[in-house]
């Protein structure tokens, strides 16, 4: 059906927010909380230094970025053991030193080099697998001590004991219900999060770390768009919420946007998953363990944070252009192909593939995999991936196929939603590494949920107990809304096309030209509620000249269309009156 006629730069305050304030003769008290570190008496492989231990992220961050060592001195990182390689980032560097790190059983592991911004391009990022210590010294001091690779080193203190006891890379996100003139944020409800911005780590937010205790979860930038998440993977029950950057006169502050309690990974297909979203347009995302930590703490939208110990400065975003998938180590480079068109072409492409590249074809859900090889010249061997939602993915099915091979139907393939597709000769039989960045990669089409017109509006999660579900092609543009379902002879179950006007109209009315199946179409208000609804709207006979077409008007204002295959609203309940969850960044209107 068609449509016929429509009527009618960051800043970040760690600590208090700044306002604006008239002199004041006050002296300042020198503290200890959160930005000064104390100078303390350290001997290196028996050369006496002056040392700044730093055992707490606030202290690192500060270390890396706002210490310049000077000869004599040492900055020591101490980190406490964990999975994860620790990771020194520098924003900038006034002058060139020297990073030396060392393991648990007090050898050095690696020496790098760092430069001063005059001759180098920052942020400088360095990771190193199984460092507990990492001593920063001046270049003078470096080659003093004669430290190498594989050398012992001794401390006085010793720091390595010491670093059982430091802080793991977690910022402190403090959450300021009042303000008093000596309220300090430590002394607010807080939790501790781990800050990500490499695009890998963004993907695999907190899956994979069993580490985390309740209080305790993951910083994501959001790119200040609408955005949204879901829980796929992660065990246990979380507590979210939007963080948002708002100022006004005297002031800037972070604040607490859409909150989340009691949350859980549900569902196995990835079709099903509840996915939360933004009303507005947050900064981060706060994820963490735990069930009521806003209720029991009294936070509400709009409460002030601070963030003690965060250093953000966003990398490159993900490019599924170029995604590396290991098989025994070895890496093969994929492209992430979407869409039935691109697919087949994507299959056709895939005999002259060179060794060591590869394509990565999503489906969105296995039991919509349809493939026709008719036209493919040469072998191509598919590799199912499988994976039921857990940290467990491997190669659940190999299929080689060509041009005159069986066409593979839906319901066929039981395995997951993407297919691996290899270079000829390259070696698929090792043990799969599947990357963070596809595990974590939403349905191509976005989810709305119908629910009944007394349950709660709820604007940025699916409702709970909605009467169906659907994903939805978008037709925004008058060229996308003018064709809409014209010629297509079958949809995918529960998929349909959402219809998008950038204001409400005063009435909206289709007609069924050029289609091929029958339809079924519900009117939506600009407040998400069903104003009309036609169960089945028939194909016209081959031929049907304009003028003898049926409309079907919405008989009142509206601003969304919704079409899915007939009699599928009277199939799920849904009547007039009841409501549409459309996510937030679909639904804001033009001024």
């Amino acid at each position: 059906m068609t449509r016929r006629l429509t009527l009618c730069a960051l800043a970040l305050v760690l600590g208090f927010s700044l306002a604006a304030c008239g002199e004041s003769k006050k002296p300042l008290d020198i503290v200890d909380w959160p930005y000064l570190e104390k100078s303390a008496a350290l001997k290196v492989n028996g050369t006496e230094l002056r040392g700044f231990v730093l055992k707490s992220e606030m202290h690192r961050r500060r270390g890396r970025n706002g210490l310049a060592v000077k000869q004599g001195e040492a900055l020591a990182y101490l980190y406490p053991k964990t999975d994860e390689a620790p990771r020194l980032k520098f924003n900038n560097a006034p002058a060139a030193s020297k990073l030396v790190f060392v393991n648990d059983a007090g050898k050095v592991v690696r020496v790098e080099s760092v430069k001063p911004f005059s001759e180098a391009r920052f942020p400088q990022t360095y990771r190193v697998e199984g460092a507990r210590l990492v001593l920063q010294l001046t270049p003078e001091d470096f080659d003093k001590l004669k430290i190498s690779d594989g050398a012992a080193i001794a401390t006085e203190p010793d720091l390595i004991k010491a670093s059982a006891e430091a802080e793991a890379e977690m910022a402190t996100m403090y959450f300021v219900n009042e303000r008093k003139d000596d309220q300090k944020p430590e002394d607010s409800p807080f939790v501790r999060l781990k800050v990500l911005d490499e695009p890998e780590d963004v993907a695999r937010g907190m899956k994979d770390r069993p580490e985390l205790k309740d209080g305790e979860g993951v910083l994501i930038p959001t790119g200040s768009t609408y955005a949204s998440f879901w829980l796929k993977e992660v065990d246990g029950t979380c507590c979210a919420c939007f963080v948002e950057y708002v100022q006004d006169r005297f002031r800037r502050s972070l604040v607490v946007g859409d909150i989340y309690e009691n949350i859980k990974a549900e569902d196995a297909r990835d079709l099903d998953r509840p996915i939360f979203s933004s009303a507005e347009k947050p900064m981060f995302l706060a994820l963490f363990k735990g069930s009521d930590f806003f209720k029991k703490n009294n936070i509400e939208e709009r409460c002030r944070i601070s963030i003690g110990g965060m250093d953000f400065q966003p990398e490159k975003k993900l490019d599924y252009s170029s995604i590396d998938i290991h098989f025994g180590g070895k890496p093969l480079n994929t492209r992430l192909v979407r869409g039935e068109t691109a697919i087949r072409n994507a299959l056709l492409e895939a005999p002259a593939l060179r060794d060591g590249k590869g394509y990565v074809l999503d489906f969105d859900d296995a039991s919509f995999v349809a493939l026709d090889f008719a036209g493919l010249s040469g072998d191509v061997e598919l590799l199912f991936i499988g994976g039921d939602g857990t940290s467990s993915y491997s190669v659940a099915e190999r299929r080689v196929v060509n041009g005159s091979s069986a066409p593979i139907k839906a319901g066929d393939v039981r395995h997951g939603r993407f297919a691996v597709v290899a270079a000829r000769g390259f070696d698929t039989k090792a043990e799969l590494k599947f990357p963070y960045s596809l595990r974590d990669l939403k349905p191509s089409l976005p989810a709305i949920a119908f629910y009944g017109e007394k349950d709660p509006v709820v604007t940025n999660r699916w409702p709970a107990g909605a009467k169906g579900k659907a994903h939805v092609e978008l037709a925004i543009t008058d060229a996308e809304q003018r064709r809409g379902l014209m010629y297509r002879t079958s949809l995918k179950p529960d998929h349909g096309m959402l219809f998008i006007y950038k204001s409400e109209q005063d009435e909206l009315s289709y007609w069924m030209k050029n289609c091929k199946m029958d339809l079924s179409i519900a009117y939506v208000d600009r407040k998400g509620v069903i104003v009309k609804i036609h169960n089945r709207m028939k194909a016209p006979e081959p031929g049907t000249p304009d003028h003898k077409l049926d409309t079907y008007d919405s008989g009142t204002p509206a601003r969304f269309a919704i079409e899915m295959e007939a009699d599928w609203f009277e199939k799920k309940g849904i009547k007039v009156g009841d409501r549409v969850y459309i996510p937030a960044g679909y639904i804001a209107e033009e001024e």
